[in-house]
């Protein structure tokens, strides 16, 4: 069925996984508003700040890619590692940012980690916004960037991509489909540039949909096989074996 998100109700979820299931490694949470136009949304936000939670406010622009880019500008160097995520991936599991941490660190070259890697060629109908954005594509076969799942990178790695021009971001707003593709190229493009490459929880072993690695899947009757770090949350609503899964929330 369609997916119609219900932003508060997705970040109120978010947080909820993100208190139950064990991250294995200490974090700090922020969570950044994009010019949320609800009062409930508002009114929610200001009494996680007065709980203590970091909120940021901002303008629309960029879609979250935009969002990671404000968080790494106003935050820099005072956090290791950054892991950017959209509200509506969740934590999946205990241990799913040691798990994260660990396919970084993994190999020396791994300058991000994320959910799925895909490629597009220069056939794809958005090549042509999409080189006229990012001018180093020139002369490459395909373009490689992560989904919008959720990026995990360091600050060591932030800082070099600051020093050869800085993230690529498009100035777009929430209502512009090709902006999207764009940032999702751009936001790791620069990173492939440094040398760096690109770590995925995909295989060409196992498919990789919404953080599931699948066993079986027809339509709502998915039998997953392993989970991976963080998952998408429509999942919920829209799988049967997940409404089980995450029976122990009552929001």
């Amino acid at each position: 069925k369609d997916y119609i998100e219900d932003k508060l109700k997705t970040v109120k979820f978010m947080l909820s996984c993100h208190k139950h299931y064990r991250s294995g490694i200490d974090y700090e949470l922020i969570l950044v508003d994009n010019g949320s136009p609800n009062d409930e949304t508002k009114e929610y936000l200001k009494n996680l700040k007065k709980c203590g939670t970091i909120v940021l406010e901002r303008e629309n622009k960029g879609f979250s890619f935009g969002a990671y880019d404000y968080v790494w500008k106003k935050y820099g160097d005072k956090y290791d590692y950054y892991l950017f995520h959209e509200q509506d991936v969740v934590p999946s599991k205990d241990n799913w940012l040691t798990e994260i941490v660990t396919a970084f660190l993994s190999e020396r070259k791994i300058g991000a980690v994320g959910n799925v890697l895909e490629s597009r060629g220069y056939g794809h109908p958005l090549s042509d916004v999409i080189m006229k954005s990012i001018a180093t594509l020139e002369g490459r076969e395909f373009m490689y960037n992560l989904d919008g799942a959720f990026t995990f990178t360091s600050s060591s790695v932030l800082k070099q991509v600051d020093g050869v021009g800085g993230l690529v971001i498009s100035p777009c707003d929430g209502t512009d489909d090709i902006g999207s593709v764009i940032n999702e190229t751009g936001f790791q493009q620069p990173i492939l540039e440094l040398g760096y490459s690109i770590a995925s929880f995909d295989t060409p072993e196992r498919y990789c949909s919404h953080g599931i690695m699948h066993a079986e899947y027809e339509g709502e009757d998915i039998v997953p096989g392993e989970l991976g770090p963080m998952i998408h949350c429509h999942v919920r609503d829209n799988i049967k074996w997940f409404k089980k899964y995450f029976d122990w929330y009552n929001g």
